[in-house]
């Protein structure tokens, strides 16, 4: 294994180690300043104060305990300073997050936009989820549910294309993440103009 690679080997490891210790700062910090991340719901963060944010963000709520182990499968160098690195990660939950653990549960709903609107809200403020969104694609916005009370939320608000939502963690906004970057991208038409 040549010495760049084995800097790649670890610098994975390091990644693996960060996750593992729930530790978002730490996981962050191996970005570039102006990195772009692809997530598991096929968003992306942007910037590695946005990484960082995420991270702490999942590392508090829905990943809150959870092991990861990466391994490296293929590395290709496009210049001697970029690589591209693929690997295969697994991520293996102590248990399932049980209310108390989530502080922001959001929901993508591009056909189920009627049941996470009338089955799933009202449990989850029964539940007393903080935080509810829903990523509503067909209208291109995202519905922000707080203050749960008996089997439903207090109060709503509705963020629109070119709009950012606040991420807010234990009442403490870590963040915000633009309603665009939720929304699919709209391929163009085949066979073109005139």
């Amino acid at each position: 294994m040549k010495t760049d690679e084995r800097a790649l080997h670890e610098m994975v490891y390091q990644l693996e180690s960060a996750w593992n210790a729930g530790d978002g700062d730490a996981f962050a910090a191996l970005f570039a300043e102006d990195a772009d991340v692809i997530h598991i719901l096929g968003g992306y963060y942007s910037g590695r104060e946005t990484i960082r944010a995420g991270h702490r963000m999942i590392f508090g709520t829905i990943y809150k305990g959870s092991n990861i182990r990466y391994s490296v499968e293929k590395i290709k160098f496009l210049r001697p300073d970029i690589a591209i690195v693929r690997g295969n990660p697994r991520v293996y939950a102590k248990h399932h997050p049980m209310p108390e653990d989530i502080s922001l549960l959001i929901e993508i709903s591009d056909t189920t936009l009627y049941k996470d609107r009338k089955q799933k809200l009202p449990s989850y403020a029964r539940s007393g989820i903080p935080v509810y969104w829903i990523v509503n694609v067909f209208e291109h916005q995202v519905e922000l549910y707080t203050k749960p009370v008996a089997d439903q939320y207090g109060s709503k608000l509705v963020f629109s294309a070119g709009q950012s939502v606040p991420v807010v963690i234990d009442g403490v906004e870590v963040g915000q993440i633009a309603v665009d970057d939720f929304m699919p991208e709209i391929e163009p038409a085949a066979g073109g103009g005139a």
